[in-house]
C-alpha cells in the first residue's frame, strides 16, 4: 500500500485471523532471546488487559498462551504449505515443525524456552 505521504508499505496477511490476542504472544516474544526484555514485554502485555481479569488469570493466560500460540502457527504453515506452489512453498519448509519444537520447548521451559542461558 502507498501512504499518504508516498511511502510504500508490505502488509502480511499470510496468518491473519480472528482469535484470542494472546495467542500472538508466541510469535511475538520468541523474536528476542533476551530473557530480560522478553519478560518486560510480557509483563507489559499482561498490564493492558489489567482490570479485565484479575492478574493470576492474566499470568496463566499468557503462560498457556505460549504453547497455544506455537501449535496455532504449526497449523498455520501446514495451510500456507498447502496452498503454495513451488519455489514459494520451499520458503517455508520445515517451518511447522520449528514451531512444533517451540510449543515442546514452551511447555517444558516456559518462558525461558529458547533462550541460551537459563
Amino acid at each position: 500500500m502507498v501512504t499518504p505521504d508516498d511511502r510504500y508499505v508490505v502488509v502480511d496477511w499470510s496468518d491473519a485471523a480472528l482469535g484470542n490476542p494472546f495467542v500472538d504472544l508466541a510469535t511475538y516474544l520468541t523474536r528476542t532471546k533476551n530473557r530480560d526484555l522478553r519478560r518486560r514485554l510480557l509483563d507489559a502485555y499482561v498490564a493492558a488487559w489489567d482490570g479485565a481479569v484479575d492478574r493470576a488469570g492474566l499470568e496463566t493466560a499468557a503462560a498457556i498462551a505460549m504453547t497455544v500460540g506455537c501449535l496455532y502457527q504449526v497449523q498455520t504453515y501446514q495451510a500456507l504449505d498447502a496452498a503454495l506452489d513451488e519455489p514459494d512453498r520451499a520458503i517455508f519448509t520445515g517451518s511447522d515443525a520449528g514451531w512444533a519444537k517451540r510449543a515442546l520447548d514452551f511447555l517444558e521451559q516456559g518462558l525461558d524456552a529458547g533462550l541460551s542461558e537459563r
